[in-house]
């Protein structure tokens, strides 16, 4: 499977020093976390089913559905825990999911809506560097799977094989 890499999150982090490193230290590993929330076969699988290899995700639709594989609750808010375990489901720790929430919740709420989510900072940037690395990762998955399911890749693959051209020589 094609990753987002997490060299490839390009969120503006400031050179630091003394007390500085520690922000630096949590943006990065902020980054991490969000690099395994976005390479989730779930979560690209869900960005598949809602685009097309001509028409790609977009940043409001990654940003939906990241909301979503973090939001298991189906809840109107999303909590520090919520993110934590959702990074820990994808391989990353406590602490990395304390970073990412850090950088969703500057103020350090309990909790924070669909809303200020959508609209953070952080994550929006982290998406918008990332699209096409994520644009990229989906139409892989896509190809994967279709491959895997014998499935074509296209319409025209249905004329190229000698049949007929009909729909129909898919059952045959």
């Amino acid at each position: 499977m094609t990753t987002v890499s997490s060299s490839t999150l390009s969120v503006p982090t400031p050179i630091a020093t003394g007390a500085d490193s520690v922000t630096t230290s949590n943006t990065k590993a902020a980054d991490g976390a969000l690099n395994l929330l976005l390479q989730d076969s779930t979560f690209l699988q869900s960005l598949g089913s809602q685009s097309s290899t001509w028409v790609p995700p977009t940043q409001p639709q990654v940003l939906s559905t990241l909301w979503g594989l973090i939001n298991t609750s189906g809840s109107s808010q999303l909590t520090k825990s919520a993110v934590q375990q959702a990074v820990i489901a994808e391989g990353g720790s406590t602490s990395a999911g304390d970073a990412l929430w850090k950088q969703l919740s500057p103020d350090n709420k309990d909790s924070i809506n669909a809303g200020d989510f959508a609209t953070n900072t952080y994550l929006t940037t982290a998406v918008t560097a990332n699209l096409t690395s994520i644009q990229d990762a989906v139409n892989t998955q896509r190809q994967q799977s279709a491959g895997t399911a014998g499935l074509s890749n296209s319409v025209l693959d249905l004329f190229a094989g000698g049949g007929s051209g009909s729909v129909l020589d898919m059952f045959v």
